[in-house]
């Protein structure tokens, strides 16, 4: 059931005209207000699509800055509290204040550097600013203090896997140990397909673990997406299908699956018409979408048809992707084929 927020809010009014000076009051009720949700974004989600959007929303909502005033109260009672600071300043980088947020997290681990909890927070806040070292760091101290956190351990793994500069062993590593944690796990168990792939291309384990995912939690959508992707390489069609379609109804406009979708559709079906629908669709979404603009390109390329369009859409993902050898050969196709006529 959805949580009675309404109800909530009122009962920790109640609590606080009791007793304001309860700091655990004051730190759960600022943050049940920071996590509410808020009308604006359900209204205008389709609007939204980028962090600094979203958090300007936040910052802008009136139940956020009760939420800060509420901590300033708390660091008011309890000036040395790190659990204050650690959830104060989590607010704040979710509102957009990274710099204000994470100097009161790392205050919250300076007065207690034994608290598991703060040292994961900031490591969460650092991985998400894109400073993976520090990130890392604060992580690690967070799992050796507590070995049984879930959730830090997957956070630790994520970090690895981001990290260029680290071998893929180490986030392997910590997604088994998330699976000790939680057998049931389907994030571990795609993330270690995922993995399985890039490290060692094993084709089979892959498909073990998406199928593991898949099993625990059958709208993963992750997981029904790369399995599909495994199966269409292998010319098991009809099971990708089914697969793509139950990933397209859990996201319809996540333009990576309806790339994939269209591609299937196109090479595997030969349902042109179809496939072009979803590649339009894709790009009215994220109009820069490489793997979109390459493949709508294709075909039309393969159709035979708006050659100059294609040749655009073409030139477009070059310039996105430059690095991509495929994108320029298919270019100068394309060309080649528009001079003939």
């Amino acid at each position: 059931e959805d949580p009675d927020w309404d109800q909530a809010f009122d009962l920790f009014e109640s609590a606080l005209a009791i007793d304001r000076t309860k700091v655990s009051t004051l730190v759960n009720f600022a943050n049940f207000l920071a996590e509410k949700p808020i009308p604006f974004l359900e209204s205008n989600s389709a609007s939204l699509n980028s962090t600094d959007s979203v958090s300007y929303a936040l910052s802008k909502h009136q139940e956020v800055s009760q939420s800060l005033d509420l901590f300033n109260e708390a660091i008011i009672l309890e000036p040395d509290n790190e659990e204050v600071y650690s959830n104060f300043g989590s607010v704040l980088c979710r509102v957009g204040d990274w710099e204000k947020g994470l100097d009161f997290i790392e205050k919250s681990v300076r007065l207690n550097p034994q608290h598991p909890q703060c040292q994961s927070r900031l490591g969460f806040y650092h991985m998400q600013a894109g400073n993976l070292s520090k990130a890392k760091t604060h992580l690690a101290r967070s799992l050796a203090l507590d070995p049984s956190d879930l959730e830090t351990t997957l956070q630790l793994a994520s970090t690895e896997e981001s990290d260029p500069s680290t071998s893929l062993d180490e986030a392997l590593r910590l997604y088994h140990h998330a699976l000790t944690l939680n057998p049931e796990g389907a994030e571990a168990y795609f993330h270690i397909g995922k993995l399985l792939q890039m490290r060692d291309n094993d084709m089979e384990g892959s498909k073990q673990s998406f199928r593991a995912a898949i099993h625990h939690d059958p709208r993963h959508f992750s997981s029904l997406n790369s399995l599909a992707l495994c199966l269409i390489f292998e010319g098991q069609n009809d099971e990708a299908d089914s697969l793509l379609q139950k990933a397209l109804a859990l996201r319809p406009n996540h333009e990576g699956v309806l790339c994939n979708y269209a591609s299937f559709l196109h090479a595997k079906r030969q349902n042109h018409d179809r496939a072009e629908e979803l590649f339009k669709k894709a790009l009215a979404i994220s109009p820069q979408h490489v793997q979109s603009l390459t493949g709508y390109a294709n075909l039309k390329m393969f159709l035979n048809q708006d050659l100059d369009q294609a040749q655009s859409m073409l030139e477009l993902a070059n310039q996105l992707s430059p690095q991509l050898l495929e994108i320029r050969k298919n270019l100068e196709e394309c060309q080649a084929k528009a001079r003939r006529g």
